[in-house]
């Protein structure tokens, strides 16, 4: 049984009575039934306290022993990673390898799981703050800290995981950029102008990035689910896109998959001149059902980073006005959802076109755009109230009724 004895000054006399302890320390067998000393107590009370979650965890059969304690994290987090493949998209399992490689590892990676502590998990949140990184950077590298090790309890190198309770920082969301339809035709026709001055190196047809940004600007599609789109998921008769597939660059490989979220397999609808333009841009190779949408002149996927980077940025900053100069291609499935609301659709609509899981994800991103339909609303319920107005009864005429109203009681004596 777990038992606290205080710690003294070696400086001071054993035989003084009137001595204070400078701390306290816990002595307890661990899992392996070895003899172990925990210290570092201020108080009495604090060191009780972990005596007996000590104790509680060995009556529950959950006491961790020291050897499996004494695992390096990055041990364990090559268990996490190895345990998710397959069961999470293949670019988030990416995402958080490269959050591992630059803040995980550096900080804990030869440290044991159990000497990590609360203090240092908080410590770790801050320096990432301290050198100037995004609120969002601080908080996802925490995160997945905190699944490395909630893994490392369940696996029984820990009793408890010392991220509980680490104060983030507030995230703060980027800020969204929306253009109107006319800015967003712009933009791609100034894409489209950049290419004639690279004809001499790139005698081949342009590819299609004007095209392609008012496709993402009229549909709303995400930058993966462009990427991933084939011939036969257009049907242009009837002005539709069936959305079923995703694709992702990860580490250098493009990977295709399930769309973000289950509603994101989803049926999209294209207006008639896009439909039309999109025929003229496909031609012969409207029969390759199974040929890209969006590809370079030989037939593969386009180059999305050189597009983005070489095309869209600097094309963005030349047209657009000053506000809109850091536009990025997502912020075009936001333009999208502005045009829905400018035309009042309904947020259940919007949310089916754009693929989200449900609708209150769409009005939480979108809900600021919305208060002029509270006044359309007004105007509407105005004119229905209005137009639903009796006409007056006409009591001049001969076959107008004869109200018969008797006399006040008052009058009668």
């Amino acid at each position: 049984m777990a038992y606290v004895r205080p710690v003294f000054d070696r400086k001071s006399s054993g035989g003084d009575p009137t001595r204070k302890p400078i701390g306290y320390e816990v002595r307890y067998r661990d899992g392996d039934g070895i003899q172990r000393t925990k210290g570092g107590f201020r108080r009495r009370r604090e060191a009780d306290a972990w005596a007996a979650d000590l104790e509680t965890s060995r009556n529950q059969g959950t006491l961790v022993s020291h050897s499996r304690g004494s695992t390096r994290l990055g041990e364990v987090a090559d268990e996490w990673l190895a345990s998710i493949q397959g069961r999470r998209r293949p670019k988030t399992v990416d995402g958080y390898d490269k959050l591992l490689k630059v803040h995980v590892r550096p900080a804990f990676g030869r440290r044991s799981v159990g000497s990590i502590t609360y203090a240092d998990v908080d410590r770790f949140v801050r320096s990432i703050e301290a050198l100037g990184r995004r609120p969002a950077t601080a908080r996802n590298a925490y995160f997945v800290l905190k699944m490395v090790l909630d893994y490392a309890v369940r696996s029984g190198h820990l009793r408890h995981n010392p991220c509980a309770g680490v104060v983030l920082p507030s995230p703060a969301s980027p800020e969204m950029l929306f253009l109107t339809a006319s800015q967003a035709r712009l933009l791609a026709a100034a894409i489209d102008d950049r290419w004639p001055t690279k004809r001499r190196r790139h005698p081949e047809a342009p590819p299609p990035y004007g095209l392609l940004v008012e496709f993402a600007a009229f549909t709303g599609l995400r930058s993966g689910e462009i990427a991933a789109l084939r011939i036969g998921d257009v049907d242009l008769r009837a002005g539709t896109i069936r959305v079923s597939r995703s694709a992702a660059n990860v580490g250098g490989e493009w990977v295709e998959g399930e769309p973000k979220t289950k509603a994101g397999r989803r049926t999209v609808v294209i207006n008639r001149a896009l439909a039309d333009r999109l025929i003229a841009h496909l031609g012969d190779r409207i029969l390759d059902r199974n040929g890209y949408v969006f590809a370079a002149p030989d037939g593969s996927r386009l180059n999305y980073g050189s597009f983005y980077s070489l095309h869209f940025k600097p094309a963005a900053a030349a047209v657009l006005p000053e506000h809109l100069c850091a536009l990025r291609f997502h912020d075009l499935r936001h333009t999208y959802a502005s045009l829905l609301v400018a035309e009042g659709a309904h947020p259940k609509e919007m949310a089916e076109l754009m693929g989200h899981s449900s609708v209150q994800i769409t009005l939480d991103r979108y809900s600021h755009m919305m208060p002029h339909m509270a006044a359309t609303l007004a105007e509407r319920l105005d004119a229905t109230y209005r137009g639903a107005e009796p006409a007056p009864a006409d009591l001049s005429g001969p076959d107008a009724e004869i109200l018969h109203v008797p006399p006040s009681t008052e009058a009668r004596v």
